[in-house]
């Protein structure tokens, strides 16, 4: 495991992956640890939740379209962190909403100043709701 200013870096695996899909693997992210907290490295998924919150786009993003590109092969992934697969998503996109499972939306990008807050539900209960995060597409 890599080490920088005495912290330890480790790939935590969040949820199990379908295994005909991933070969069994699972979806991980980076995580950084004082030496000794890390969890132990196995087969079994990382207890550890990460809390809900909006990941991209972050407040005051500037985002460039490409003209040069067709405009249906522009696009953004929205991504909240800590939701599970089954879990739903309602978006609300310049006041358009949109519902998605998991926490990933891909936005055919759009020039102009836009916004997006979500609400993320599980089996009828709300696990949390996302304020509004502004961002620019020039």
């Amino acid at each position: 495991m890599p080490i920088h200013r005495g912290l330890v870096r480790q790939d935590i695996c969040t949820e199990k992956s379908e295994p005909q899909a991933t070969g069994g693997q699972c979806k991980t992210y980076t995580e950084w640890f004082v030496p000794g907290t890390e969890p132990e490295v196995g087969n079994q998924v990382a207890e550890t939740k990460l809390p809900i919150r909006l990941r991209r786009p972050t407040n005051g993003l500037h985002m460039a379209y490409d003209p040069r590109l067709p405009g249906e092969g522009q696009a953004f992934e929205f991504f909240i962190q800590g939701v599970s697969s089954d879990a739903t998503v309602e978006w609300n996109i310049n006041g358009e909403e949109i519902i998605t499972r998991g926490g990933e939306y891909l936005w055919p990008l759009q020039k102009g100043e836009h916004s997006v807050k979500a609400r993320v539900w599980r089996e009828g209960e709300l696990l949390a709701e996302i304020p509004k995060t502004a961002f620019l597409v020039k």
